[in-house]
């Protein structure tokens, strides 16, 4: 779990002080997206994906009251909290009035990259078909996998490659 104590790891050169404030205080997927291009997150060191993926990120209380985002059939939709329970990893952005796939946004190195990665989804109908589909993607699976691979070198950094490469 993330605590103050991994905040001393917030220092690079490589970042601007705008950079390291807004990944610090995003509290939003679009919000980033709008900030930083794609190929610059996904560049990002672990330890700032860390942050953004297991505290930073979008976290909605369950009475949140979505936009009515799309009219179809003469129907108002708009996004339900149960879509982000069923899908895990997938979060809601205030900002964009969409929902993106977290874990793709931050991981996935793939061209030709489907929706939840490269842009929002918020038309609603379908909305089972177009998460199945982005589920089955193999970089998609890639994408969990590095973050449950992340989630582990940062709770426990003795286990990790890079310990025992730089410990000799």
């Amino acid at each position: 779990m993330f605590t103050s104590s991994h905040l001393t790891i917030l220092e690079s050169s490589s970042l601007t002080d705008s950079e390291l404030l807004l990944i610090n205080s995003c509290d939003d997927i679009g919000l980033l997206l709008q900030s930083m291009t794609q190929k610059r997150i996904r560049n990002l060191p672990g330890k700032y994906k860390y942050l953004l993926f297991f505290s930073n990120h979008f976290r909605l209380i369950v009475a949140f009251s979505f936009l009515v985002s799309s009219y179809l059939d003469g129907c108002n939709r708009a996004c339900q909290m149960k879509y982000l329970e069923e899908n895990p990893g997938f979060v809601y952005s205030k900002a964009e009035d969409g929902i993106f796939c977290l874990p793709g946004v931050l991981f996935a190195t793939k061209d030709n990259l489907s929706q939840f990665v490269c842009n929002k989804i918020n038309v609603w109908s379908k909305k089972s078909v177009k998460f199945a589909a982005h589920n089955s993607k193999q970089y998609h699976s890639i994408a969990l996998s590095i973050i449950d691979a992340l989630k582990s070198s940062m709770i426990h950094p003795e286990f990790s490659i890079e310990s025992h490469l730089t410990s000799k």
